[in-house]
């Protein structure tokens, strides 16, 4: 009967030492995300504000007409 519950407190002890290593896991790729996404939004906000730049220059240049 006590090998039994050894064995049973020892897989038990594994079950939890793999969910362990799992949520770290998770833990480590939601940083890593959160870091992506921030890069991304700077990434998306010098985009625009390089957009609205040449767009100001382009207009210089029209003449006449609609474009």
């Amino acid at each position: 009967m006590m090998s039994g519950s050894a064995a049973d407190a020892e897989e038990q002890r594994t079950g939890i030492e793999q969910v362990d290593a799992a949520l770290g896991m998770m833990d480590s790729i939601t940083q890593q995300n959160a870091a992506l996404v921030e890069q991304a939004s700077a990434a998306a906000q010098l985009l625009d504000e390089q957009s609205r730049d040449l767009t100001r220059q382009v207009a210089v240049f029209r003449v006449g007409g609609v474009v």
